[in-house]
């Protein structure tokens, strides 16, 4: 709809810059052959803003139809991340995550350990589109922070795979981030309240 509304927009604009430049042409033609080069350069000079204006219009439309296809794109993104979060294996990973007696030395298999290590993996690829702006660190915080929240405080994970381990630079980076994020979050609600207490008490 509004790459349509765009079009209709720059044909009306191409239509006026053509009627507008027909008046010109038919006001500006001299009756006297030594006007004739002054003529043609007033007429040069407004063929030239025209082509200027019609140049920006133009860029501006692709400009927003660009960052439209942007939007469409990380939405696209976000929904095959949420998938495959969703599959029945991860969901499975996650509940073991949270449930006591899981991932704890001695009593879990290599494979068990290497479908976590997939899990956690999911996050590094979250960071990188964080990294790449293409999706908004404060929905990662309201969407994915309970489930990082949970394999960092997880003492048999932290030990056997995030403690000491120089692998997991893009996990833990997305956690100090993450942490960070709603640090601000915490200062901007205290700010905004301690403003809406003084307000009350000026009231």
């Amino acid at each position: 709809m509004k790459n349509l509304k765009n079009r209709s927009l720059m044909a009306v604009l191409v239509i006026a810059s053509v009627v507008i430049a027909w008046i010109v042409i038919a006001n500006l033609i001299p009756s006297h052959p030594e006007h004739y080069t002054a003529s043609a350069t007033i007429l040069l000079a407004i063929f030239t803003v025209i082509l200027v204006v019609v140049t920006g219009f133009l860029a501006w439309s692709a400009l927003l139809e660009f960052k439209e296809a942007q939007v469409i794109h990380s939405l696209e993104f976000l929904l095959r991340i949420d998938q495959v979060f969703s599959t029945p294996h991860n969901m499975d990973i996650a509940n073991k995550v949270i449930k006591a007696g899981y991932y704890k030395e001695p009593g879990t298999n290599p494979e068990e350990w290497n479908d976590l290590r997939r899990y956690m993996g999911l996050f590094e690829r979250i960071q990188f589109f964080v990294e790449k702006e293409i999706i908004d660190i404060d929905y990662v915080n309201r969407v994915y922070y309970s489930k990082m929240e949970k394999i960092v405080n997880h003492e048999g994970i932290y030990n056997h795979i995030l403690k000491g381990s120089q692998g997991w630079q893009t996990f833990q980076k997305l956690w100090c981030d993450l942490i960070e994020h709603r640090q601000k979050k915490k200062e901007e609600t205290r700010d905004l309240n301690n403003y809406a207490k003084t307000t009350q008490r000026s009231l």
